[in-house]
């Protein structure tokens, strides 16, 4: 057993991993954890009614650091709050089950938090490739960006953030959405602090499965879309930074049309233009007028293309 270093105090780290069916893979996660240079840590699984052997894989992991929490089944945004509820640490490190941290990653969060006294959150950068994890112990080049113009690139992926546990809001991920409950959950922490830090070289291995929750989901069809509307009242209620007004609402635009397009056909089009038109307050008039050029322009764009095959067609029966 490793000893707390705070000698029985709270530790430095509480990381939180939200535990379905991952009997496969929470083992290795959990390895990674305690193959930080980083010892000051605990950890929270909360097993989220897994009908597999994820429970007494945990179980089987003999560390003291390690804390098992079970409750029914009520999706990852209801484990993740749980787990952060009962979170001891200074700070609050996210973890999925299926993710694995390189030996740095606490510590580079560690050396950020020191550097740079008044931030609040902290988030790496992951890889879908194994080989390719940053195991550099020293010498890293942080920066800080503003979560609201900040490109694709470098916006958070849940395994990577670390956040002040004073910067946690109760019921921080929301529970009920399915998807891109994630993305709600950054835009409150940048609500109330726009900078987070970061390092180049990737210390999370983000990994990518077939029954993965959003594999598959590039493309999401109409009926899917209208998940969205769950999110609409949550982001109503957010209370932008001043002086980030315009970039915040700027990136929720983006982010809501990435994150739920759907596939190209006049259904989905037209059902689209019918959600901006509901929402035309919460978009707001100029975000509507481009989005629905754009929705013009596509329909005129396949409009012509249509047109030579349509003629091809009327030539040939007619002879």
């Amino acid at each position: 057993m490793v000893s707390d270093s705070r000698g029985g105090g709270a530790p430095e780290f509480s990381v939180v991993i939200p535990a379905y069916n991952v009997a496969r893979y929470i083992g290795e996660t959990l390895q990674g954890v305690m193959e930080q240079t980083v010892s000051d840590w605990e950890v929270i699984v909360v097993d989220d009614g897994s009908t597999d052997d994820t429970r007494a894989v945990v179980e089987a992991v003999r560390d003291e650091r390690i804390r098992l929490i079970s409750q029914q089944n009520a999706g990852v945004s209801a484990a993740r709050n749980a787990g952060m509820a009962r979170a001891r640490g200074r700070y609050v490190a996210l973890l999925d089950a299926d993710d694995v941290w390189a030996p740095s990653h606490l510590m580079r969060a560690r050396s950020y938090f020191i550097s740079h006294p008044n931030a609040k959150w902290y988030a790496g950068e992951r890889t879908s490739c194994r080989d390719s994890l940053d195991k550099t112990v020293s010498g890293w080049r942080y920066e800080e960006k503003n979560y609201f113009t900040a490109s694709d690139a470098t916006l958070p992926h849940s395994s990577t953030v670390v956040l002040s546990r004073d910067l946690v809001p109760p019921d921080l991920f929301p529970v009920g959405v399915r998807y891109a409950e994630d993305l709600l959950a950054w835009v409150r922490i940048a609500c109330r602090a726009p900078y987070y830090g970061t390092s180049a070289g990737a210390t999370v291995y983000y990994r990518t499965r077939s029954e993965g929750a959003m594999q598959g989901r590039a493309n999401p069809r109409f009926h899917d879309l209208m998940e969205a509307e769950r999110l609409y009242p949550l982001y109503d209620q957010l209370t932008l930074p001043p002086g980030h007004e315009a970039e915040a609402w700027r990136l929720i635009h983006l982010r809501f049309v990435e994150r739920w397009r759907c596939v190209i056909d006049e259904t989905a089009l037209k059902g689209y233009g019918e959600i901006v038109d509901r929402r035309r307050k919460w978009v707001g008039p100029l975000f509507s007028a481009w989005v629905k050029l754009f929705l013009f322009l596509l329909r005129g764009l396949v409009w012509v293309f249509k047109q030579p095959m349509q003629y091809y067609l009327n030539h040939h029966r007619s002879h």
